[in-house]
């Protein structure tokens, strides 16, 4: 199903990266467009600031993956549905390993936050549809997107590659963009 997958890493200052790489009205405007808006505990609208949230830390590790998808797959998966449902099934396979990955680095670097490459995946189904609390707080994390930060113009500038999207045909790449935000330099 895949021939390659490229791993990619960069660390910027959290205020250079929030400088030239958030706009938070901008990309909670686009948030609101989103069916979901409202119904994921990991996406807006939040009950607290993020740029407070964010303030103690002071690096930004951006960790990216592209999977190159193969043109056999690509070739096979041609109706609108069907890609978004290989899309979709592709993506949360790919985003369990990102999101452990991820998770395992906030562990080992004490007080750093991670954020996840995009919406949640740990439960069918989000409580906050409900009005309940989330059922995993320990292991849900927000995407860089949810705080307005520009995941396509980070990927490009800082990682090198654009991200692809194509609603009729299945992509040459599938990339997920993952964060760790520490107050101290790290090596990673």
């Amino acid at each position: 199903m895949f021939n390659n997958i490229e791993v990619k890493a960069v660390c910027i200052p959290l205020a250079d990266y929030g400088r030239d790489y958030r706009d938070e009205k901008q990309f909670i405007a686009y948030c609101k467009e989103c069916p979901r808006y409202g119904h994921l505990w990991c996406c807006p609208p939040f009950d607290f600031d993020t740029t407070a949230k964010i303030a103690p830390y002071r690096y930004a590790y951006i960790i990216g993956m592209r999977i190159t998808v193969d043109p056999s797959l690509r070739e096979m998966v041609k109706d609108p549905v069907t890609v978004g449902e290989m899309a979709e099934f592709l993506t949360q396979d790919f985003r369990r390993a990102m999101d452990g990955i991820i998770l395992g680095l906030e562990k080992a670097v004490p007080g750093s936050r991670a954020f996840h490459a995009g919406r949640c995946y740990l439960c069918d189904y989000c409580a906050r549809l409900f009005g309940k609390p989330c059922r995993h707080p320990e292991q849900m994390r927000s995407s860089l997107e949810s705080y307005g930060f520009d995941v396509a113009k980070t990927t490009e500038n800082l990682l090198g590659f654009k991200l692809e999207w194509d609603n009729q045909k299945l992509p040459e790449h599938i990339s997920f963009i993952a964060a760790l935000f520490t107050k101290e330099e790290i090596a990673l």
